[in-house]
């Protein structure tokens, strides 16, 4: 079962969307550190640094398109990595076309959580990511 101490990064280019998604982590009762970035390697780095400092990323919730480094580049930069790979990883996006979707899921992503979202279907996100890692 997911910690409430549960260590998040999140990855977006957008700042209103990093407030909405702390603050909804913290209405779901989650109270662990959360790390934010803006693009795919902003996000990567950030990663490492907490590795680093022994304070690893448990869980990463990154946007699939931003400038720069793209949250598809970045999925793949992340599962590529043994010491990374296992994470569960959500992808944050407005497009559902179910092609593209596809991609995403082929390429590592533990599940797609459609803009707009609420505090609930992110719960529901986390859960299936969460199960879904705790089973390998």
């Amino acid at each position: 079962m997911i910690s409430t101490k549960t260590r998040f990064l999140i990855v977006d280019d957008y700042d209103m969307v990093l407030t909405m998604l702390k603050e909804n982590l913290r209405t779901i009762g989650f109270k662990g550190d959360v790390i934010n970035a803006a693009d795919g390697q902003e996000g990567f780095d950030a990663l490492a640094a907490q590795e680093e400092k022994g304070e690893p990323v448990q869980f990463i919730i990154s946007d699939l398109l931003m400038p720069g480094m793209s949250g598809l580049d970045f999925l793949k930069q992340v599962r590529a990595d043994d010491k990374y790979k296992d994470i569960p990883f959500l992808i944050l996006t407005s497009d559902n076309d179910s092609e593209n979707m596809m991609n995403v899921i082929k390429c590592g992503a533990s599940n797609i959580l459609l803009k707009p979202w609420t505090a609930d279907s992110l719960t529901e996100k986390i859960a299936l990511c969460w199960n879904k890692h705790e089973k390998k």
